[in-house]
């Protein structure tokens, strides 16, 4: 990354937010109107998380480009984003105009193609099973919590 696409990032007033839906979304915040508890929100993405894996999708998928308008009572937390949120919300905005206007055929040579993430190769397993004995629980003793078996 350059310094001025670093510098252009980091400029970014980028604001998380959790709604009373139990969403959590990133966008850019344009205006907050604290009189009226109204804010409006650029390029809104909703966050999704599958195991330690987060990315980000359109909030609404045909809306990208689209000042969202949400008012304080819709919003039961807000905060500014990290650098690293930053990025990875102007790289996921970026691709999700992108998939808009470019055929999929277009989007995998052109984006899937240059990837520079690695994706996972396989789920995480757990580690619980080497969790045994750590509670003194080693199939030894009670069976299980609270003593019941």
């Amino acid at each position: 990354m350059t310094e001025d696409l670093e510098e252009f990032i980091d400029a970014m007033h980028i604001v998380t937010y959790t709604l009373v839906d139990g969403s959590r979304v990133v966008g850019e915040e344009r205006e907050y109107d604290y009189s009226n508890g109204i804010v409006t929100v650029y390029g809104v993405l909703e966050f999704h998380q599958y195991n330690e894996i987060i990315t980000l999708s359109p909030y609404v998928p045909e809306s990208v480009d689209t000042v969202f308008v949400f008012t304080d009572r819709n919003i039961i937390g807000r905060g500014n984003a990290t650098f690293e949120l930053k990025s990875l919300y102007y790289n996921s905005l970026v691709r999700a105009k992108l998939k808009q206007v470019l055929s999929p055929e277009e989007y995998d040579k052109y984006v899937s193609g240059s990837s520079t993430q690695s994706k996972p190769k396989s789920k995480p397993k757990s580690n619980l099973s080497d969790w045994n004995g750590l509670l003194g629980d080693d199939d030894k003793s009670i069976g299980g919590f609270g003593g019941r078996n």
